[in-house]
């Protein structure tokens, strides 16, 4: 469910980075040969990089911190089958009153997301330096 009420969002991001691209490179790129899968592969994928991986940082942090539609739909269950991360920490918390253990379940997701950002961050500019 969280996917489909995102894909406005990443529809726009992506046609936004594909806008981005000069008509000029496009065009020297076609006058130098390149069409279809050549074209994509060597122009507009390094060009629309940035906002793919901006698209992959928001897309696994949406994940990691996915919790009203679960508790919408589920409420966690059946049983514990569907508890992720954040309805832990919620039910932690405020429904069992172990507030240092909910606090550091944030501060673990905080810390994780934080990482998986720096690590597609650090990925990115190791391939824009190589090239």
């Amino acid at each position: 469910m969280d996917i489909w009420r995102s894909m406005g969002f990443y529809a726009v991001l992506l046609f936004a980075g594909l806008m981005d691209i000069p008509d000029e490179v496009l065009e020297s790129a076609r006058l130098d040969g390149a069409s279809g899968p050549r074209l994509i592969r060597h122009i507009v994928l390094p060009l629309s990089l940035p906002v793919l991986l901006s698209s992959l940082i928001f897309s696994v942090n949406g994940t990691l911190k996915v919790f009203d539609s679960v508790v919408a739909l589920t409420n966690g269950g059946p049983g514990t089958g569907t508890t992720p991360l954040t309805l832990y920490m919620f039910q932690s918390s405020f429904t069992y009153s172990e507030y240092g253990y909910g606090s550091t379940i944030a501060l673990l997701l905080t810390v994780v997301c934080l990482l998986v950002s720096l690590a597609v961050y650090r990925v990115s500019r190791r391939d824009n330096t190589e090239s």
